[in-house]
């Protein structure tokens, strides 16, 4: 199937193109690295819109410093971005086209599609997500069912012989909500300049529109119930067959994220589908060796929607795709409808085993998760007093009022855990130790002794806001992985901002090596991988630093009194 594009597109061959063209890459070799927040200053091309302008060739100055149009024609078709900062962007990208519970049909197009813009996502229960602006979300929730399948790229260059590492970033919100651009943290401009790589994120279709079982319904539904893993797998064959015109290797790719994201990535982990499309796997705070619903269980779902809807099984998929998406989604809420993979056995195998020996996987989580105190205070919206919003505001305590919430949250156990606290995080304060989560090593152990390579981390750096804040599910790790700091300086490392920077360029760095090797130590950090018998694992904080089972005596006292979130 071809479909042809023609809104904001330009024709090959036509003069403003040529023209334009001349312009070619912005290359910056020579310049010291500049991160945006968020306005960037671009930079020179290759000289050859320079030189036309001096030789009178262009009736127009040309400014070397200005933001500038970029061309790429790759095998989906002719791409304009815009080149900035010595950053190339392309925002928007279709990748495939679909009909409601149908599996993706890549596109193409004749000529050059503008791609100068985030597109519409897939439709969810929000209507809007940015509660408070310092969450930092983008408030990009613009739904189009029709138009979700799109993806990002940012890139230091477009020579097909560059050969860049590839980061395929894919979205938090479990496996009903979120987006590619939902969180400014998610940009890559950033990270691919600091670290020289092609970043990529992706939208794809969540909920019971990725997720609803349809497959006794007809062979175009067999894969119904993992469509948004199919997806998925259509992107990254997308950027096997295209990301070469972006300067990035298609046989060095990452796979990468966070929560939801994370768990997505140990699914695709376990997809033959998916094989050869990805060679190293990182997942943060999400995501499991195995899991999934059993067909069984997913056919059940599906079953309980039609009685609920009070149709027959003749016309029943037919009368979904004429339901608005409003009206779809009100009847899935109504029967409970849950979204997750389907573990058939056959399009996923039900864990990442399959992975093992092949995909060197890096795993993380942030050592406070859903137990930070950030909640408490910028969740809101109502306090029922003053002191009760200072709770859990570090300098409001004094060392007594600590030892005092030990002692009511973990009871007898209290000194102990404090103890074993600080000697797993020492530069911590011990009011860090109140909002520790729970956590294990099954998934690097089980993936470990299948024959894969894990490294695992923790990241414990505090952000300054607020009085100080322990790291915070969604956001307390990605920030600082993809170099923006400066995207966040208002709220979340204003005060604190050399540390952030250092901490952040850490963690840069062991990504974007891993993402390039397999390997995420540094010449600065050795990182060694997990071992059953060691349980290496990466402390990221204001000196990192790699430590043996570092806080598995704390785990063991922790367990009842917090969930184990690995």
């Amino acid at each position: 199937m071809k479909n042809e594009f023609s809104r904001r597109s330009f024709l090959k061959g036509s003069a403003a193109v040529a023209a334009i063209g001349a312009m070619g890459v912005p290359v910056l070799a020579d310049e010291e690295p500049m991160l945006i927040a968020p306005a960037p200053a671009g930079d020179v091309s290759d000289g050859s819109a320079a030189a036309a302008t001096e030789s009178g060739e262009l009736s127009y100055p040309y400014n070397p410093r200005a933001c500038q149009p970029v061309f790429v024609d790759a095998a989906c078709g002719g791409l304009l971005g815009l080149s900035y900062g010595g950053v190339n962007v392309f925002k928007g990208i279709p990748y495939a086209d679909h009909e409601r519970f149908e599996e993706p049909v890549p596109v193409t197009w004749e000529g050059y599609r503008e791609a100068n813009r985030y597109t519409e996502i897939c439709p969810q229960n929000f209507t809007a997500v940015n509660g408070q602006e310092v969450q930092n979300l983008c408030n990009y929730i613009v739904p189009g069912e029709k138009t979700c399948l799109s993806l990002n790229v940012w890139t230091p260059s477009v020579d097909p012989e560059a050969k860049l590492p590839v980061i395929f970033w894919i979205h938090g919100g479990g496996y009903t909500s979120g987006s590619s651009a939902e969180h400014r943290i998610y940009e890559g401009y950033n990270l691919a300049k600091y670290g020289n790589v092609v970043f990529v994120s992706v939208n794809h279709r969540l909920n019971c529109l990725g997720f609803l079982d349809l497959s006794e319904y007809g062979e175009q539904y067999k894969h119904s119930g993992n469509l948004s893993f199919v997806d998925l797998v259509c992107a990254l064959q997308w950027v096997k067959d295209n990301i070469a015109a972006f300067g990035g290797d298609p046989d060095c790719v990452t796979i990468e994220g966070q929560s939801g994201g994370g768990g997505k990535v140990a699914t695709l982990m376990g997809m033959p589908a998916a094989d050869g499309l990805f060679h190293r796997a990182v997942a943060q705070s999400g995501g499991s060796f195995g899991g999934g619903r059993t067909p069984e269980a997913a056919k059940e779902q599906t079953e309980a929607l039609r009685e609920y809807l009070g149709l027959e099984k003749d016309g029943f998929v037919e009368a979904l795709k004429a339901m608005t998406w409003d009206e779809l989604n009100a009847a899935c809420n109504a029967v409970r409808f849950s979204a997750n993979p389907v573990a058939d056995g056959e399009y996923y195998l039900g864990s990442c085993e399959h992975s093992a020996g092949k995909i060197p996987l890096m795993r993380t989580n942030v050592f406070s998760e859903f137990f930070s105190n950030a909640g408490s205070l910028y969740y809101g919206p109502v306090w029922a007093s003053k002191e009760a919003y200072f709770e859990n505001y570090f300098p409001a305590l004094s060392d007594d009022e600590v030892k005092k919430k030990y002692a009511d949250k973990y009871k007898e156990d209290a000194d102990a855990i404090m103890e074993e606290f600080l000697k797993a995080y020492p530069e911590k304060k011990a009011v860090d130790g109140l909002f520790v989560t729970g956590r294990n090593n099954d998934w690097v152990t089980a993936y470990t002794e299948a024959g894969g390579t894990a490294y695992q981390a923790v990241i414990a750096y505090n952000q300054p806001l607020l009085g100080g804040i322990t790291p915070i599910h969604t956001g307390g790790d990605i920030f600082l992985f993809f170099r923006n700091t400066l995207s966040v300086a208002d709220y979340w490392v204003i005060g604190d901002e050399e540390n952030a920077e250092k901490v952040s360029m850490t963690m840069a760095d062991a990504l974007c090596a891993f993402a390039a090797t397999g390997d995420p130590s540094t010449e600065s950090l050795p990182w060694a991988p997990f071992s059953v018998e060691n349980g290496e694992t990466m402390v990221f904080d204001y000196e990192s630093f790699v430590s043996g089972y570092h806080d598995k005596k704390l785990q063991e006292l922790l367990a009842p009194y917090t969930f184990s979130f690995f």
